[in-house]
C-alpha cells in the first residue's frame, strides 16, 4: 500500500462525510467521523484485502468519488491522477514546483529544499545558504518564486543518487546535509570507485530524463505537470501563511526555468534530442 495515496483516500472518505455527501450506507455501516481510529484502521484493511468500499478505492479516489457523483469529484485534488503530498504548496513555491514537474507517484515529493521549510528559524541565515548554494537567496524563502528552478533540479538529483545507492534518502540526499558529499564518499569507501560527486550527479541526471521519456512515452505533457486548481484560486484561510496563493503566471515561469535548464522544450516539457544524446539515451 502507498502510504499518501491511502491516506489521500481516507481523508476524501472523512471530508465527503463531513460534507454529508456520504454516509454510512456508502461505507459498509462505519462513519468516517474526522480521526475516527476504528474508520482509519478498517478501511485501511478494507483497500489491502479488496473488501466492500475497499475494492473500489483500491483502484484509486477517482474511481470512488465518480460512483458517489459530481460533488464528491469536485473535492478531489489529484497530480498527474495521484495524491500529492500533504505540504503546503501556496506556502513553498519551490516544493510545489517539484510536485508539479515530477515524475508520477513519486515517494516523495523532493522538497527542492529544506532551507524552505527551515527559513523561518533564521532566515539571513538560510538566504545565504540560498544564495551559496542555488546563486539565488530567494531558493530558501518560502514565498519567493526566485531560484526554485536550480533547487528543485540540484534536489531531484541528490535523492535519484541516494536512492540508486540504495541506502535511506533521508540522512543522506539533501534532507539534512543539503548535499550528497557523505553518501558518495560512503560509495567510494564501500566500492573502491573513485567517482566524485559530479560523476554521481550525472549518472542521476540521466535517471531523471529517462524517468521523464518513459513519462512522455505513457502520453505526459507540460499541461499535466501542475498542482490542483485549489493552489491558485483559494488563499489560506488560517495559520503562519494565512492569505497565501499560488501566481499562476509566476509559477508558469518556474516551470519555464526549469525546462530550460532541463534542457527540455518549453511547450511539451519534452527532453531535447540534444539533451538525450548528451546523456547518451539516444536510440
Amino acid at each position: 500500500l502507498d502510504s499518501t495515496e491511502v491516506s489521500a483516500c481516507i481523508g476524501l472518505l472523512m471530508e465527503l462525510h463531513h460534507e454529508q455527501l456520504i454516509s454510512e450506507k456508502d461505507t459498509d455501516g462505519i462513519a468516517m467521523e474526522r480521526g475516527s481510529k476504528e474508520a482509519i484502521l478498517e478501511t485501511v484493511r478494507k483497500i489491502a484485502f479488496r473488501e466492500g468500499f475497499g475494492a473500489l478505492l483500491a483502484d484509486g479516489q477517482r474511481a470512488f468519488a465518480e460512483k458517489i457523483g459530481p460533488k464528491a469529484v469536485e473535492k478531489l485534488d489529484l497530480v498527474k491522477g495521484l495524491a500529492p503530498h500533504p505540504y503546503e504548496f501556496r506556502a513553498y513555491h519551490g516544493t510545489g514546483l517539484m510536485q508539479a514537474v515530477g515524475h508520477r507517484g513519486d515517494p516523495l515529493p523532493m522538497r527542492g529544499s529544506l532551507l524552505e521549510f527551515e527559513w523561518q528559524n533564521a532566515p539571513e541565515w538560510f538566504q545565504e545558504g540560498g544564495q551559496k548554494m542555488y546563486g539565488n537567496a530567494g531558493a530558501a524563502i518560502p514565498s519567493s518564486y526566485e531560484g526554485k528552478a536550480t533547487s528543485a533540479i540540484l534536489s531531484e538529483h541528490n535523492a535519484l543518487a541516494v536512492d540508486s545507492m540504495g541506502v535511506c534518502t533521508w540522512p543522506y540526499a539533501n534532507f539534512v546535509f543539503h548535499t550528497i558529499d557523505k553518501a558518495v564518499r560512503m560509495l567510494q569507501l564501500v566500492t573502491g570507485k573513485d567517482w566524485d560527486v559530479a560523476h554521481v550527479l550525472k549518472i542521476a541526471e540521466r535517471l531523471r530524463n529517462l524517468e521523464r521519456m518513459f513519462d512522455v512515452r505513457q502520453g505526459l505533457t507540460r499541461e499535466h505537470d501542475s498542482l490542483p486548481s485549489k493552489f491558485f484560486e483559494t488563499p489560506l484561510a488560517k495559520g503562519k501563511y494565512q492569505g497565501a496563493v499560488l501566481d499562476k503566471a509566476k509559477f508558469e515561469k518556474m516551470k519555464d526555468e526549469y525546462y530550460t535548464l532541463r534542457g527540455w522544450d518549453l511547450k511539451t516539457g519534452v527532453p531535447s534530442a540534444e539533451k538525450l544524446a548528451e546523456l547518451r539515451l539516444s536510440t
